[in-house]
């Protein structure tokens, strides 16, 4: 009797935990948001979702501290990222407009068909880029320009690590096209999670060869 009474405590705090940490990263997701337009979308995108990285990583660390306090002190530490944002956000429009404002008529389909599988290309590079780039600002407390090297040269050297990245991002996607509500309370954190669980190891092993980069 006593050892179902255990078990079943167990599996009350193992279900509590669960419940805890899942309502934790809902209301992370939504504070994203709220940071996101709080600094002006444009100049506070690399802001919001560095913070959001930084605070999931406290959350899945056992960090009971309140949600909106985190954010609060989290983003104090990425105010100087806003050029990074600024590049992220116009690259963005820059290379989807290729992809899907119409061409002139005049143009070979073979053409515009290159040009757009180019810029495609290019735009995905750069957003997962960027997530490599996050990340290292976090783990790795560089400044932008320095984590964004790095992040190149993690990119680059865990090619398929990048490549999950890029289906674990692609996925995100089509689930938000259908669905708002995931788009709006569990996109932003369960993208992170993934990534964590993809790149995180990488930052253990090659720590050491980050010193090249600072």
């Amino acid at each position: 009797m006593r050892k179902k009474t255990k078990k079943r405590s167990f599996l009350d705090s193992k279900y509590f935990s669960f419940m805890d940490t899942t309502y934790r990263l809902i209301k992370s997701s939504l504070l994203f948001w709220v940071y996101l337009f709080k600094h002006a979308i444009v100049l506070g995108f690399s802001i919001s979702f560095c913070t959001l990285i930084d605070v999931v990583e406290e959350i899945l660390g056992g960090n009971a501290q309140a949600i909106r306090q985190l954010f609060r002190e989290k983003s104090k530490r990425y105010r100087n990222s806003k050029i990074l944002s600024l590049l992220l956000i116009g690259l963005t429009i820059y290379f989807s407009a290729f992809v899907i404002l119409p061409f002139p008529k005049g143009w070979s389909s073979a053409v515009v068909a290159t040009i757009k599988f180019v810029c495609l290309y290019m735009l995905l590079l750069i957003w997962i880029l960027f997530m490599y780039t996050s990340y290292t600002m976090v783990k790795l407390q560089l400044p932008a320009k320095q984590a964004a090297l790095y992040g190149f040269y993690l990119m680059v050297k865990h090619f398929l690590r990048s490549f999950a990245l890029l289906l674990v991002f692609l996925a995100i996607i089509w689930l938000s096209g259908y669905n708002a509500v995931f788009f709006l309370f569990f996109a932003p954190s369960i993208y992170v999670m993934c990534t964590r669980a993809i790149i995180g190891s990488i930052y253990r092993s090659d720590r050491e060869q980050s010193s090249v980069f600072i």
